[in-house]
């Protein structure tokens, strides 16, 4: 269940907001009053009612941590919000300045379609914000992996005592690769793979090494590593 947010309090006080107008616009209005204009405010107030409890529900038990706060303007509720403003705005104009009924039903179909859209469109920003933000994540715990694969080989190498330059090398490779960007992209898997088999490999060189000839089998490994590496970057930076 999800925590309650700035932006879902706003939510349920509106709608708590919008619910009390419909109640009073319905006490307050004599049944010979009620006419055309009346029900259209009657009914929009209370489909406001049931959209902001229902999302603010729907969202509570859905446990969607996506959606933002409201300062960011990144979220369906907070378009609802604005929404139930727009509606409670018209429902007090039209009490003192009378439009005649198409213009009124205009003006609530207008209104209704503006923060549908404007809904829908933030709705696919936050979609793809945090399909991009999962993404950037899955590739630096995959560079992280690198990294230790990197360190791990660096670690076996130094226990020769000729190997202590190329274990300088190997923590370097895994130095750059912490602090290369995080993103990728899928032209990119190859060399990315490759460069996880070539650490992999270097890592159980390493392991298996104990009289100095790990260097010698691996220098090519890490030099293809730094290469892989290198153009990794590069390439990515020309993709952005």
């Amino acid at each position: 269940m999800r925590k309650l947010t700035f932006s879902l309090i706003l939510l349920f006080l509106l709608g708590i907001a919008v619910a009390g107008a419909t109640v009073v616009t319905f006490l307050l209005t004599s049944p010979e009053m009620r006419n055309t204009h009346f029900w259209i405010s009657f009914g929009t107030l209370a489909f406001c009612t049931v959209l902001s409890f229902g999302y603010g529900i729907l969202q509570v038990i859905a446990g969607d941590e996506r959606v933002a706060p409201l300062p960011s303007l990144f979220s369906l509720g907070t378009m609802i919000c604005f929404y139930d403003l727009f509606v409670l705005a018209a429902v007090l104009v039209t009490r003192s300045w009378t439009l005649s009924v198409p213009a009124y039903v205009a003006l609530h179909v207008g209104g209704a379609v503006l923060f549908l859209v404007l809904g829908g469109f933030l709705s696919m920003v936050v979609l793809s914000t945090g399909r991009n933000d999962e993404e950037a994540r899955h590739s630096r715990l995959r560079l992280a992996d690198l990294a230790t694969k990197a360190d791990q080989a660096a670690e076996a190498f130094s226990l020769g005592e000729e190997t202590g330059s190329f274990a300088t090398r190997l923590r370097s490779l895994a130095e750059a690769l912490r602090y290369s960007d995080p993103m990728s992209h899928p032209s990119l898997a190859a060399e990315e793979e490759r460069l996880a088999n070539l650490l992999e490999t270097l890592r159980l060189s390493g392991a298996d090494s104990s009289d100095g000839s790990g260097p010698q089998e691996g220098e090519r490994l890490l030099s293809e590593a730094e290469r892989l590496l290198k153009e990794r970057n590069a390439r990515l930076l020309r993709l952005k």
